[in-house]
């Protein structure tokens, strides 16, 4: 995984040295301080070491077969780093060699304790290479290709964990021995067998003495290999699960984990990681299921979280996949924690993205095609396809791809001959102009009683849309609305021949076209494919009183259901609000499609009990956080606020009496300079914040009987209805009731907002403006509600007093449906007071 680059520019100084009394420093400083992350990193650190172990081992049967060492092995010996780590033909002895190519990683739980461990069949420790891993700094493995570790300092990182020592077991050429690893020192823990060996090892002793210590080996049948075990706080069991999972999701039945299941579930899982991707290649990984929700990085196959796209300076995409890097083109810290965003790494990774593009778009491109007949493959319907791939799939990689990409930069290509001119051309805007050259292409919707008409210049803004051919007949409000009415649509692509363009040949990919042939292949692929305005028939019906009777009537074609509706003045909207959780885990919505008439809007929507939010197309994914807000705040249960969407046209009909979704948002008051924002947008902002304060806390947050036992005393109701409600986590729900996409936007709308509201608690004026002006376009705004802030604060505080304890509260065994000794609490209560005074 690191690169090791050895610097020597020939200068000769005076020695610097550690000083004897610091090198417990240095040592604490490798071990244990290098890590930010150190559960993460164990994890990491320790099953590199065995498939490394692995790789070389593979490697070393390679060349014992006759395959050239520099294959496989950097032929250097420059530097004192590299003197012990070239190819040692006398260390492998294929006898003592696996063939198992996978590292068991097992999680046991104890009854104080639970221990993790890693265990591979590679190599093993013998001889010289064990004395070497007791040593800082030493590898094996900086003169070798395909490793991923190079340092030297990963296989101590198990004391950084926190625990006094650990274990490494290693087994080579027959015999097995262990020792107790600490921080400064080792203890050989192997007992002398009569059938074992006994090697005499001259060491220098933690109180500086040297000495000659036995170390003892048993004989085994094991092959070679290395097991080391650590220790673990039952707290921080789904910590090393997770670390597991989610760094070696991408190596491919290469890791064997063994888990117990969950905190209630206590069955072990046995299961070969392998993310079972959807898709593969050099370049990307689209996996079955992912903890990452946007693109990230895999750096030789370890997952190295999201891409930072403020540091490469790019515009933010998304998409559920792995983006591909090797090791030797990115820079990582020493600690091999966080990538270095140095221009080398950016370069890389923006390459990366550069290549992964191209392959994402060959394949939607490609998937456009799929499928279909050749009869079905002229342009307008490929471009039809390949607009609704864009827009959703059912195939997963196309839909993931789709996010990824910039769609409307991506064209699909068709195949045609105009003019005895053969082309597989990409459907781009020239190409368009060249096909309607003689032909104006207007999309039209109606503004009242008037036709609105905008031009067309491109084949995004056709793509499934009713087309509709006109020659001679005009086009006039009524047969619009007709058209319209009897396809349900709000808007269509009207075509009709341009006779003022009056050039003859036009140049197209340097080949010249004759004009009125390209013409009259265009009418006769529209003929096939669009309504013909000249042979349609239109029955135009007067609005009459809302009390005509039409009692009896036989309302079954669309043209009845259109003069039904003219008759009476109704107009659609859709209705619909999240309302719960289904047995299955899936959000229940109401979602209705309703009609009513224009008299009776007011009397429908004019309620003081329940908040009407009016939502067009336009602003959908806004109307998605009003239903996502009302489930996480509870208030599906009182229906109070429901959201109805209707066409542009009508909004007028329907906007005295409900609030539209931007105002609903982002109401600027002038006088308080606040902006006023949606109830359900603050619940789902202080919502989340509330699960990030939970998360962090091992087992105990989830204890809700004997955390409202706790709290009864305190200022945090709010707090404790949240727990007798609680069924689902914010990240869980967020995947149940929106998409990706959509609840990624949300996140950075909410935590953007919460970022404003803590600068104008802490920030001066000119801060304050400056942020404003980057949130809300205006510097104008001094004040925003985005999240329950007193309620946030006091929660936290009160669970930094109960983490003093948390140990004990995560050993108590009470769950959600038992009661709680009332004197046990009380005990509790005192404990906790006791224990932050005792801080203090």
């Amino acid at each position: 995984m690191a690169v090791l680059e050895q610097i020597n520019n020939g200068d000769v100084g005076i020695k610097k040295e550690i000083d004897e009394g610091a090198i417990d420093l240095v040592f604490q400083a490798i071990q244990e301080d290098m890590y930010s992350y150190p559960i993460k990193s164990f994890v990491r650190e320790t099953i590199s070491n065995g498939l490394d172990a692995v790789t070389e081992r593979n490697i070393a049967l390679k060349i014992l077969d006759g395959e050239p060492e520099e294959n496989y092995y950097e032929q250097r010996q420059d530097g004192k780093l590299l003197k012990d780590s070239g190819f040692n033909v006398e260390y492998y002895d294929r006898d003592y060699l696996s063939s198992r190519d996978f590292i068991d990683v097992k999680y046991k739980e104890g009854n104080n304790r639970d221990t993790i461990s890693v265990t591979d069949r590679g190599v093993g420790l013998g001889g010289s290479r064990l004395k070497g891993f007791f040593k800082l700094g030493f590898s094996s493995k900086r003169n070798m290709k395909d490793v991923i570790g190079k340092f030297g300092a990963g296989a101590k990182a198990g004391l950084a964990t926190g625990v006094e020592f650990f274990t490494m077991e290693t087994t080579y050429e027959g015999y097995r021995t262990k020792f107790m690893i600490y921080k400064t020192d080792y203890e050989p823990v192997t007992m002398e067998k009569s059938d074992g060996k006994e090697e005499r090892w001259t060491v220098q002793m933690a109180n500086g003495e040297t000495q000659v210590r036995s170390i003892f080996w048993e004989p085994t049948i094991e092959s070679n290999g290395v097991t080391i075990t650590l220790e673990v706080k039952k707290h921080n069991s789904q910590a090393f699960i997770s670390a597991v999972k989610e760094q070696f999701l991408y190596f491919k039945d290469r890791v064997r984990f063994t888990y117990p299941q969950g905190y209630y579930d206590k069955t072990v899982k046995t299961e070969m990681l392998n993310a079972n991707p959807y898709y593969e290649s050099d370049n990307i990984i689209i996996p079955e299921s992912s903890p990452y929700y946007a693109p990230h990085i895999l750096v030789d196959g370890i997952c190295y979280g999201n891409i930072s796209w403020d540091e490469l300076e790019m515009e933010r995409r998304r998409g559920e996949l792995a983006i591909r890097v090797r090791a030797t083109d990115v820079d990582i810290t020493q600690s091999r924690e966080t990538l270095k965003w140095t221009s080398k790494t950016k370069d890389t990774i923006k390459e990366a993205i550069k290549r992964a593009k191209n392959e994402a778009k060959a394949h939607v491109s490609k998937k456009a095609l799929e499928g279909e007949d050749d009869d079905a493959k002229d342009l307008l319907s490929i471009n039809n396809r390949y607009a609704k791939l864009r827009k959703s799939s059912a195939d997963k990689v196309t839909r993931i791809f789709s996010e990824f990409l910039d769609m409307s930069d991506i064209k699909p290509k068709a195949k045609f001959t105009i003019d005895d001119v053969e082309m597989n051309h990409e459907l781009t805007d020239e190409l368009f102009e060249l096909i309607f050259y003689k032909h104006d292409v207007y999309t039209v919707s109606l503004n009242g009683k008037r036709i609105s008409k905008n031009r067309v210049k491109s084949f995004n803004n056709i793509a499934n849309s009713i087309l509709v051919q006109a020659n001679t007949s005009a086009l006039g409000p009524k047969k619009a609305q007709s058209i319209m009415d009897n396809n349900d649509i709000e808007s269509f692509v009207y075509i009709r021949p341009n006779n003022t363009r009056l050039r003859d040949e036009v140049t197209f990919n340097d080949v010249e076209f004759n004009t009125f042939k390209v013409g009259v292949w265009t009418h006769k692929l529209l003929y096939t494919r669009a309504l013909q305005l000249d042979t349609m028939t239109f029955e135009f019906v007067e609005d009459v009183d809302d009390e005509d009777n039409l009692d009896g009537a036989s309302v079954t074609s669309g043209n009845a259901l259109a003069k039904l509706r003219r008759l009476n003045k109704e107009v659609f909207y859709r209705q619909k609000y999240i309302t719960g959780m289904d047995s299955y885990g899936v959000d229940s919505r109401e979602n209705s499609n309703l009609t009513v008439k224009i008299a009776d809007i007011r009397e429908t929507f004019d309620k003081e009990d329940i908040e009407t939010v009016l939502c067009t197309s336009k602003y959908k994914d806004l109307g998605l956080i009003v239903e996502a807000g009302k489930y996480y705040s509870g208030t599906h249960k009182k229906v109070n606020t429901r959201v109805i969407y209707v066409a542009e046209p009508i909004v007028k009909h329907f906007a005295p009496y409900c609030t539209f979704i931007t105002d609903y948002f982002n109401t600027f008051n002038p006088e308080t300079k606040e902006v006023m924002l949606g109830q359900e947008l603050r619940s789902l902002n202080t919502m989340d914040r509330f699960y990030k304060l939970l998360k962090g806390r091992g087992h105990y947050a989830n204890k809700m009987q004997l955390m409202k036992k706790l709290l009864e005393n305190t200022n945090v109701d709010d707090y404790k209805a949240r727990l007798e409600g609680r069924n689902s986590n914010l990240d869980e729900v967020f995947s149940k009731a929106l998409k990706s996409d959509v609840s990624e936007e949300i996140r950075t709308y909410l935590e953007k907002l919460a970022v404003f509201q803590d600068v104008v608690a802490d920030g001066s004026p000119e801060e304050i403006a400056a942020k404003a002006k980057e949130c809300f376009n205006t510097e104008d705004v001094l004040s925003v509600e985005a999240y329950d802030k007193e309620f946030i604060d006091t929660l936290e505080a009160e669970l930094k007093r109960f983490d003093k304890i948390e140990p004990l509260l995560n050993q108590l065994d009470i769950s959600h449906y038992q009661g709680v000794n009332e004197k046990a609490i009380e005990l509790l209560k005192e404990f906790i007071i006791f224990k932050n005074q005792e801080t203090c």
